[in-house]
């Protein structure tokens, strides 16, 4: 899943800012529940 949301990501950076896709580099962070919190709500208490 992640290589289609890479290829995805790449041609329409490229596309929206106008280079080649080569030029584009995507960096994907995975970061566990504990360390992170959305709406105030800490990762791991989400369901």
């Amino acid at each position: 899943m992640l290589d289609s949301v890479v290829k995805v990501l790449t041609k329409e950076t490229a596309r929206i800012m106008k280079t080649e896709e080569d030029k584009v580099r995507i960096l994907i962070y995975e970061v566990s529940k504990e360390n992170w919190g959305n709406a105030g709500i800490l990762g791991l208490d989400m369901k």
